[in-house]
């Protein structure tokens, strides 16, 4: 996320953790967490940095800094890189944060909402093809994600338009795949890691995603400008209606949006939305704890 403000112009960011091996040797990387520059002309350089926010914004800030001299990429006042070898695209081993979101869960929570989700759908008609070109829509406009996927998402509304009535589970998840244009579609969670893999993961990453673009909406779209308001919401609300995987839940967020004392239509303004969802998640992680207790 902290990335972002960079885009377009800053080179792909990859994560990778200490079960790979080959990689591990292939940059004699000695200990994590560790950062490694792949330039084009082939060379790379390893870094052994901090696990630090502050630490890597100012890495990303030296590296990713389009107004260096002749395209430089040296590093004032950071250790000195202390290996170089060939290149291979690699993230650093990343030790999440309560308090930050990461852009591997929200393009997660899209890899596996529309590529398993949407995709096992026999028939998508109706409503439910409304709803979907609705986030789709949602997305396009306020997804803060890399130009990679924001492309792919673009790809995908286009792509969409041109089914009017109805749409096949199958014919969708072909259109998901060409919009992804061969990347990478494995889900690796960061901040929405759990302690075992059944825990957290995708629906954690979905809540983050919402919460995100309920944020990113009202940043750009002021109290008195913004003509709809509830939009984030009501996408959030017939994605979850139709394609949520757990019935249970699906119906205690609809639930949760009509009814009486607070609905999502009472939402007047997007700052009010932001508000509305993070109520609306507080109760359902008081009902999980009740349940669990």
């Amino acid at each position: 996320m902290d990335a972002n403000q960079y885009a377009p112009h800053y080179p792909p960011i990859r994560r990778v953790n200490a079960t790979r091996k080959d990689l591990v040797m292939k940059y004699n990387v000695q200990s994590f967490p560790a950062f490694v520059f792949l330039e084009r002309t082939g060379k790379s350089e390893l870094y052994q940095i901090q696990p630090d926010r502050d630490y890597m914004k100012k890495i990303m800030g030296k590296f990713f800094d389009s107004e260096n001299e002749e395209g430089s990429l040296a590093i004032a006042n950071i250790q000195k890189p202390v290996h170089t070898q060939e290149p291979h695209a690699i993230h650093t081993n990343v030790k999440a944060s309560k308090d930050q979101v990461y852009m591997a869960d929200l393009e997660g929570a899209l890899l596996y909402a529309f590529g398993h989700e949407v995709s096992v759908h026999k028939l998508i008609v109706g409503k439910e093809l409304a709803a979907l070109k609705q986030l789709i829509n949602v997305l396009d406009q306020y997804f803060p994600g890399r130009p990679e996927m924001k492309e792919t998402i673009h790809s995908i509304r286009r792509n969409l338009e041109g089914y009017k009535k109805q749409i096949r589970g199958e014919e969708f998840s072909k259109l998901w795949r060409d919009a992804l244009n061969g990347r990478e579609t494995n889900q690796e969670w960061v901040g929405c890691r759990g302690s075992r893999p059944n825990l957290r993961g995708y629906p954690c990453s979905l809540w983050t995603t919402f919460h995100t673009l309920t944020v990113n909406y009202a940043l750009k779209q002021s109290d008195k400008s913004a003509n709809e308001p509830k939009l984030i919401l009501q996408a959030m609300k017939g994605f979850i209606k139709y394609f949520f995987g757990c019935a249970h839940c699906s119906n205690h967020f609809v639930d949760m949006a009509e009814d009486e004392v607070d609905p999502i239509e009472s939402v007047k303004s997007p700052r009010q939305a932001v508000l509305w969802l993070w109520a609306a998640h507080n109760k359902v992680l008081y009902i999980d704890l009740l349940c669990y207790a």
